[in-house]
């Protein structure tokens, strides 16, 4: 996880001093604590459950050890057992199991790790309930190595406790003999999320970080399954005002979509190879809808748990000392408005791996860029430059650029790192669609679009959300 000892050693003292009010909540740091919470609920829930388990255990050998002492047995158990009034003792055959299960250490603390398990397999159930029918399903092999990793962090906690109890039990207790056990668990545990888990899930994490996607999102499955329940809802009798007036309403115009355009995309998205450059418009809707949709189509590629290739690896390792570069190869998809995407295209240029660019907030009513000349890639290169003009001698004589040259060029620069990478796009397109240029204005955008990425423009998908009332 770390280069160094020391840069994890720097890490430990940033995380572990300096006030909460301070510090940027990342995903790769909400993960972490959400990781340590984990650790520390396991240690507190293991501390209280075998401290019980090895009282109830203390009194049952004292029981054992004084047969005689009648009545002054410890406890309303131990009183009720040895007056012959306990249940369990008139239970044949299952009675004694039971309460052997009841006293045994062993049979507590198995009980105590299987706990953790049951509950990640009851997670994954409700999981299935609540998306089940949807027409975008969560990708399942993320969920299922969540649960693991889940396990593995509880148990870290719980692992320690043991060792903790088990070190400074008696000796009747063979607490050494707990105590390794105990020991060996947290070893392993901790071997498995470090070496393998948390490097995995730190990789997704960075790369969202580094996404510029907001951090309040709403993944495609969630949204897919609020619009199946809308669904359900008119297939049963309700009206769309009636749902409406409930304060309920459904994301894309056309529910088969789901099932026509984004199942597709998700599948093609989270699966095991970088897929290929596809370019979808967003548009229809409300201003807060159109982005939570463009940024759940955005982090299917920046949480997608796929290997990368063996270019990136090498490139990886080597910027070891470059924390910039290494950013930069994390960037699988970035997420610009219009303005700051197309005013500053070259902090695109590092970005050697990225897959996909989410293009927010395309205003229609702004004039879309015509073809770009040579003139105006110029014209965008200067203006990138401190003084605006261009300083190579051998790019001809200076040149002052014009606003809508500055455009072009950088649409048609935009182009050229999309086509030269194979990056796919989402473009967010906005405007009040209750006046009467917005048909042609967007058909005008559309045809821009397509020219920018260089393809048919019929090759555009286009996800319509439904309109407000």
């Amino acid at each position: 996880m770390f280069a160094k000892l020391k840069d994890g050693f720097g890490w430990f003292l940033s995380q572990a001093f300096g006030s909460d009010e301070l510090t940027a909540y990342t995903a790769e740091y909400t993960w972490e604590s959400n990781q340590m919470a984990h650790a520390m609920m396991g240690f507190a829930l293991a501390v209280v459950w075998l401290r019980l388990a090895i009282s109830r255990w203390e009194r049952h050998q004292w029981r054992l050890e004084n047969p005689d002492a009648d009545g002054r047995a410890p406890g309303w158990c131990g009183r009720q057992w040895q007056a012959g009034k306990c249940g369990l003792k008139k239970v044949p055959v299952l009675g004694p199991a039971l309460a052997w299960a009841w006293h045994s250490l062993d049979f507590s603390t198995a009980v105590l790790f299987a706990l953790i398990p049951l509950k990640e397999v009851a997670d994954i159930l409700l999981d299935n309930a609540t998306f089940a029918g949807s027409p975008v399903q969560p990708n399942r092999w993320p969920l299922y190595f969540d649960s693991i990793t889940d396990i593995s962090f509880w148990w870290t906690g719980m692992f320690l406790a043991a060792a903790v109890v088990g070190g400074f039990g008696s000796a009747r207790l063979n607490g050494w003999r707990r105590f390794l056990l105990g020991l060996g668990g947290l070893i392993a545990c901790v071997a498995f999320w470090y070496l393998y888990a948390a490097p995995i899930w730190g990789d997704q994490k960075r790369t969202f970080d580094q996404s510029g996607l907001p951090f309040n999102y709403t993944r495609l499955a969630v949204l897919a399954a609020d619009d199946k329940k809308w669904q359900d809802r008119l297939a049963r009798g309700e009206t769309e005002d009636e749902l409406r007036k409930k304060g309920k309403s459904r994301l894309l115009a056309d529910y088969g979509q789901w099932e026509g355009v984004l199942k597709g995309f998700r599948e093609r998205t989270a699966g095991p190879t970088t897929p290929a450059a596809e370019h979808y418009v967003v548009l229809g809707g409300t201003p807060e809808q159109r982005t939570r949709l463009a940024v759940a189509m955005g982090c299917e590629f920046a949480l997608a748990l796929r290997g990368r290739s063996e270019a990136w690896a090498t490139e990886y390792r080597t910027a070891t000392e470059d924390d910039e570069r290494r950013k930069d190869l994390l960037t699988r998809v970035k997420y610009v408005t219009a303005v700051a995407g197309l005013e500053r295209p070259q902090v695109l240029l590092p970005l050697r791996y990225v897959e996909c660019l989410v293009i927010d907030d395309v205003n229609v009513f702004i004039p879309p860029p015509f073809e770009a000349d040579h003139s105006d890639i110029r014209a965008a290169k200067a203006a990138a430059r401190p003084t605006g003009k261009a300083a190579d001698a051998n790019q001809g004589p200076p040149l002052e650029p014009s606003i809508d040259s500055v455009r072009r060029g950088h649409y048609k620069l935009l182009g050229e790192k999309a086509k030269e990478n194979d990056i796919g796009t989402i473009w967010v397109l906005t405007g009040s669609r209750n006046v009467s240029e917005w048909e042609q204005r967007k058909e005008d955008w559309l045809d821009a679009i397509a020219r920018t990425v260089k393809v048919d423009k019929a090759k555009l998908q286009l996800i319509v959300l439904a309109e407000p009332r």
